[in-house]
């Protein structure tokens, strides 16, 4: 590998950790083998070429290292190992078998097929097995024929059909452009340089194809009712990818809205109203498309237009005033303390970390920090009237909802409102 593919992070707590970003997802995949990075991601533990018996690697596994996982997304995946210094060798060794060196078997397949299947059941939870329904499509802004719009464990029917052949083959991709990224001390730094230079394969650095209707986006409506205690609502708007600097800001805009107690629409919507027991936000980012949503869930008496109201009228407040001098001070050092608290932790700081650089290869936490620092009032007023874009969202209410037809029309007065209210 070169070493420009490998990226160190300086701890002194006696861990290493290694992290490693394959630019394979979901929005990769051909018509007829979706799923098949997330069921790659799983056949990577099963046996390798040098540990052939899947009982072999799994006990080298379990002696050598303390956690050991992956995860599947849109558009990476990524493999980690986190454990104590003394054992630095033997996981760098662990992450190319699992990563590099994987060996496939049909019986492997064959269970594996079974695994997902009951993945797939647990994660997609009662609500969706129940009532036939995608809720993470429903509640994004994507247009169906966008590669983002593709489920990572994809579907069961191509899942069944996946063969060793169509496994193989997608594997030959893990040495494009892909990422490594390690927290160890400093006197293990270039010794662990050393083994992964020679260790690794070296990437190919294909320019990546981009891929089309990566811009294609629906804003609609949708309300279900489907006898539930409290009404689920969902808000998505628009927000920034993974190659917009802005990003960075959107953490803080979550504190402002909703996360901590003295949120905006946390103490207006409970503490002043006792609507909720907490209203949530998160925003999840990619190299060409970003959401940002605001979940609130709401016992079925409270009226909905009233919380929706409440909702619209500070978002509207919000892009219009920005904060004061003493509101922009007294939250940025909330989010200042709060994140250098998170950072503490090595897990919180690699996997930011990592996953910053993944789609920057320039970043560093000194850039995060000073951009977090210089926050004007300004910058948030530009930042919250770009994200909060009432022609560019999407609603979606699943609840105890006696008249649709009554509630959507109600629902489309308020955003309509709002949508006509000037800066």
């Amino acid at each position: 590998m070169k070493i420009e593919d490998l990226k160190f992070i300086t701890n002194k707590d006696n861990i290493i950790s290694i992290q490693v970003y394959i630019p394979l997802g979901s929005i990769h995949e051909k018509k007829g083998q979706s799923g098949i990075s997330h069921f790659l991601e799983h056949m990577k533990f099963k046996r390798t070429n040098k540990y052939k018996s899947k009982n072999d690697f799994l006990d080298e596994l379990s002696s050598s290292t303390t956690i050991t996982n992956a995860y599947t997304t849109k558009d990476h995946t990524s493999y980690y190992i986190r454990t104590l210094d003394k054992n630095w060798e033997k996981v760098i060794k662990l992450m190319y078998e699992i990563v590099f060196n994987t060996k496939f078997n049909s019986k492997d397949i064959k269970l594996e097929k079974k695994v997902i299947l009951e993945e797939k059941l647990t994660r997609e939870g009662n609500l969706e097995s129940i009532n036939d329904i995608d809720i993470h499509s429903e509640t994004s802004i994507l247009d169906p024929k966008n590669p983002y719009s593709r489920r990572v464990i994809g579907s069961m029917t191509d899942i069944k059909k996946m063969t060793k052949k169509n496994l193989q083959e997608y594997n030959k991709k893990y040495i494009d452009n892909y990422l490594i990224v390690i927290s160890c001390s400093t006197t293990l730094r270039n010794k662990i340089k050393n083994l992964c230079l020679k260790l690794f394969p070296e990437s190919t650095n294909k320019k990546q194809v981009e891929l089309e209707n990566t811009k294609s986006f629906k804003y609609s409506l949708t309300i279900r009712n489907l006898g539930l205690p409290q009404n689920n609502i969902y808000i998505a708007f628009k927000s920034f990818s993974e190659t917009d600097n802005n990003k960075y800001y959107l953490g803080f805009i979550e504190d402002i809205l909703a996360n901590q107690r003295d949120s905006i629409l946390y103490r207006k919507l409970r503490k002043d109203k006792g609507y909720v027991y907490g209203v949530h936000t998160m925003n999840e980012s990619y190299k060409d498309y970003g959401c940002f949503r605001i979940l609130i869930s709401s016992d079925v008496n409270n009226d909905i237009n009233n919380i929706l109201n409440i909702v619209f009228s500070e978002l509207v407040n919000l892009k219009k005033k920005g904060l004061t001098d003493k509101q922009l001070e007294k939250y940025k050092k909330q989010f200042i303390d709060h994140t250098s608290y998170h950072f503490k932790d090595n897990d919180v700081i690699i996997n930011t970390f990592g996953s910053y650089l993944y789609y920057d290869r320039n970043f560093t936490f000194k850039k995060y920090t000073n951009l977090i620092n210089k926050i004007t009032k300004n910058k948030i007023l530009e930042i919250v009237n770009q994200l909060f874009d009432f022609k560019k969202m999407g609603f979606v209410l699943y609840g105890n909802v006696k008249d649709i037809e009554k509630t959507k029309k109600g629902i489309i007065n308020i955003i309509n409102k709002y949508k006509k209210l000037k800066k």
